[in-house]
């Protein structure tokens, strides 16, 4: 298999803080999550205009968690099909808690599969 989902929940190297505007963020969340989209794993790099294609994702939606909108450990790093997809979605799982190698496999030919119930959901989404 070419691409798999981490084993292990991602440990966040970085902590910056401070920031009221999210796209700040950006720098940071780019090397947090290796230059991919958490969700699909494509790599900024495919797309012809790069990190454009990518944007920042809230794991709790600010509109439930309005006070963690700019708090670092609820972004991550997304496609901006995945982040458009997911929109206010409450129910999509955080990787620096639960691997998502448990809930998600990426085939052969490139077709994600949820293997579990939380998994499924996300691909729903």
């Amino acid at each position: 298999m070419l691409f798999r989902y981490a084993t292990t929940p991602h440990v966040r190297r970085h902590g910056p803080r401070g920031y009221q505007d999210v796209r700040s963020y950006k720098p940071w969340l780019r090397d947090e999550f290796a230059f991919q989209c958490v969700y699909c794993l494509c790599r900024e790099r495919w797309f012809p205009d790069g990190d454009d294609n990518m944007s920042i994702a809230h794991v709790r939606p600010s509109r439930a968690v309005p006070a963690q909108h700019s708090t670092y450990e609820n972004l991550v790093y997304a496609c901006c099909q995945c982040n458009a997809s997911k929109q206010d979605t409450t129910v999509v799982l955080d990787p620096c808690v639960e691997p998502f190698c448990y809930h998600l496999e990426v085939l052969d030919d490139g077709t994600i599969r949820g293997l579990t119930p939380p998994g499924v959901a996300l691909i729903r989404i």
